[in-house]
């Protein structure tokens, strides 16, 4: 059954030496009996999966975008050509994804340079548009690299953000930042600081309590949580319940203990200078 080799594909993260010959050949037979309805179902099936089978960016829209007879044709060519051929175009076609990919990535990695290069300068909305190109360019790579890099952007554009008083726009970054790890040191630091900034103090605290636990020999983000508490006892507010218990609220979105360790020690040795500095 076609779905079934679509699920043995993903497990084996599109890569053709994983297709046997008879693999191959049993897929150009169903392919060629398939309906005009079966194959939208397979593509829709397909296109769904990209996250998951790792494809190169772009791989998964451009299969949703397929129109029928596109789909035909493939199958008609597939049908046409050997196990040997298939693989052989299949690698050939892979080939040229990752270079199209790897091309993206060095072209991301020059962004961020530049972007590091204006935040020196004190040219916080200039390095925002380096880093945003990074953001979006990278946005369909799930590669590891492309993630890690994606998320140091958006982590600098934090910084940028909170420099240059667009303090909603910080959260929102270090908030997305969460979503992937639960335990960005950064991502709570640079959040809690605007939210102080913001004078939304309980939230301050609660995360500046989590960036220290993440961390706690630093003592500039001991230094900030303990200004942001004595700023919520001034102004009255002790959050929820009415009573500040002293203790760290539980870490958001993806937690777990590897995803942690990576990023408090993403977070302790930055380049630039720390807290307070760019990746």
């Amino acid at each position: 059954h076609v779905s079934h080799l679509l699920s043995q594909k993903a497990a084996s993260n599109m890569d053709p030496s994983m297709m046997t010959p008879e693999m191959l050949a049993f897929a150009q037979q169903q392919m060629a009996n398939m309906s005009p309805e079966q194959m939208a179902q397979m593509q829709q099936m397909a296109a769904s999966m990209g996250d998951g089978m790792q494809m190169p960016p772009g791989a998964a829209e451009q299969m949703r975008n397929m129109k029928p007879e596109d789909m035909a044709r493939v199958s008609e060519e597939m049908k046409n050509m050997s196990p040997d051929q298939l693989k052989s175009q299949m690698n050939t076609n892979m080939n040229h994804h990752k270079a199209q990919a790897d091309y993206a990535l060095r072209g991301a990695e020059k962004l961020k340079t530049d972007g590091n290069k204006l935040v020196g300068e004190g040219k916080y909305k200039e390095a925002i548009e380096k880093y945003m190109r990074v953001k979006n360019n990278l946005a369909e790579d799930a590669s590891a690299a492309a993630k890690t890099l994606r998320t140091s952007c958006m982590l600098n554009m934090s910084l940028c953000f909170n420099k240059s008083g667009r303090f909603a726009s910080a959260i929102s970054e270090c908030t997305e930042v969460l979503k992937g790890d639960g335990r960005s040191l950064k991502a709570y630091y640079r959040r809690g600081q605007a939210h102080a900034a913001k004078r939304d103090f309980p939230a301050a605290v609660r995360d500046l309590r989590r960036a220290v636990k993440l961390s706690p020999g630093d003592e500039t983000v001991k230094g900030e949580l303990v200004k942001a508490v004595e700023d919520m006892k001034a102004e009255g507010d002790n959050g929820e319940g009415g009573v500040d218990d002293g203790e760290c609220p539980d870490f958001e979105g993806g937690s777990d203990a590897g995803a942690g360790l990576a990023g408090a020690v993403a977070g302790a040795g930055a380049a630039g200078g720390g807290m307070g500095g760019y990746d």
